[in-house]
């Protein structure tokens, strides 16, 4: 077993795929100068760390697929540090810790339980606990104020969610400052094929994960998405439209200009989870670019906007028979990537067999509506995505949308595929530069 003590200047550690692997040294824990470490894969890890707080440089930490851990604290608990402190006579818990972290991943790791100290970690930004058998979350992940990336996809037994303050971090934003290419990675809220008894609960959830995020645009690129249990469409969207059918903007030019973007929401549910399978990851198979997705055509060519979770089972457990397949699907676009607003491109959503739409609707979102839901947010522990505060107002009544009839919405030959976040702003190009000579750096050196 290596010992890390006498290389104490370790940066960055990759131990991906060591399936053999059933433990390693304490002494990894301790290394005040590791940035990166990865342990993704190692199928016979059986033991995490009991505390990380030494690690005050750790800005990423990946378990993903250590599916045999039965130890894994992170952080230790008050009690155990008021022992500790007075054994060493020195308080162990550093500040800098709970900055430094901002990805944590342990996805598919079995966990029963997600450690109550998670919420130590304020610096987090980004958080995967995908297929995990956890049934709640602890209380202190409310404290996760920065907090922009969440997926608790294929999660078959979380049936009960806390309270998620409408609280966020003007801070945060940093790692998409130090990861070359994260501009491609999706921040968002995902609770695909989870079986939470509170629905109202999750449309709460969700409704904070949106403005919040809108609010402190450094927590994402481009834009986001929500995916959550549920089968009616939140009053938000004020524009509703049959699913499959197709809308055009026709006339935005006497629009109010302290717009910010445009929120699109489908409700839909998954009839035939092997017909995805099926065609998801074999294009050959289908004519569509992804399973399911927001479109925006034009005549030379298709953006999209691809739902992020995996809407099959394969490779994963299989969720209980009585599992709810009814979800509801939201993405928010920043105003810089709304291009359809002048484009008159046709607007829907497409899926594959066994994924049906039930409805879709759209708003345009303004600077007024964040500032009232927040102001609203202090006198009220959570607001109802069913009940529209009545000093919001609509505004957006210079905008003209037309339905297109499905005659004049076939494709015709071929046309380029684009993702929604093609368009790069200059302050984006920068920011992904400096991350990409970082890494350069490194690879010079050898890391």
């Amino acid at each position: 077993m290596l010992d890390f003590s006498r290389i104490l200047n370790l940066e960055y550690l990759d131990l991906e795929q060591c399936t053999s692997l059933a433990k390693v040294h304490e002494s990894l824990w301790s290394l005040g100068k590791l940035r990166s470490l990865s342990l993704r894969g190692c199928l016979g890890l059986k033991e995490g760390p009991n505390d990380i707080s030494w690690m005050t440089s750790l800005q990423t930490l990946d378990f993903q697929g250590c599916s045999r851990l039965l130890k894994l604290q992170l952080i230790l608990n008050k009690y155990e540090r008021s022992k500790l402190h007075q054994t060493l006579g020195k308080s162990i818990i550093s500040p800098r810790i709970s900055k430094a972290l901002t990805f944590l991943d342990l996805g598919f790791c079995n966990l029963g339980k997600v450690p109550d100290t998670i919420g130590e970690l304020k610096g987090l930004e980004r958080l995967n606990l995908q297929g995990n058998k956890f049934n709640s979350l602890p209380c202190t992940i409310e404290s996760l104020s920065s907090l922009a990336y969440l997926n608790l996809e294929h999660c078959f037994n979380l049936s009960s969610l806390p309270t998620l303050p409408f609280v966020n971090n003007s801070s945060g934003g940093r790692y998409f400052k130090t990861i070359s290419g994260s501009r491609n990675h999706g921040s968002g809220l995902y609770m695909l094929y989870c079986p939470i008894v509170d629905i109202q609960r999750c449309l709460n959830w969700a409704f904070v994960w949106l403005t919040r995020l809108i609010k402190q645009p450094c927590h994402f690129r481009c834009g986001f998405d929500i995916v959550i249990p549920g089968s009616s469409i939140p009053w938000w969207f004020n524009r509703l439209f049959v699913g499959g059918s197709t809308i055009r903007i026709v006339d935005s030019n006497n629009m109010d200009d302290n717009w910010i973007g445009f929120t699109f929401c489908v409700a839909f549910c998954v009839t035939d989870p092997s017909a995805i399978t099926g065609s998801s990851h074999n294009r050959l198979s289908t004519s569509l670019p992804s399973p399911f997705y927001l479109s925006f055509e034009s005549e030379q060519a298709e953006e999209t906007f691809c739902m992020p979770c995996r809407l099959d089972f394969k490779g994963g457990s299989q969720p209980p028979k009585t599992q709810n397949l009814e979800h509801v699907w939201i993405i928010y676009i920043s105003r810089p990537h709304c291009h359809f607003v002048k484009t008159g491109a046709n607007i829907t959503f497409k899926a594959c067999p066994g994924i049906e739409m039930r409805k879709w609707g759209l708003r345009m979102v303004f600077k007024q509506d964040i500032e009232i839901i927040q102001r609203n947010s202090q006198y009220q522990l959570e607001i109802s995505m069913f009940v529209c505060p009545s000093e919001i107002l609509l505004q957006d009544h210079g905008l003209v949308i037309e339905e297109v009839p499905e005659s004049n919405n076939s494709s015709i030959g071929p046309k380029v595929q684009l993702p929604y976040n093609w368009y790069v702003t200059d302050e984006e190009e920068k920011e992904n530069l400096e991350a990409k000579s970082k890494e350069i750096n490194l690879a010079n050196i050898g890391l």
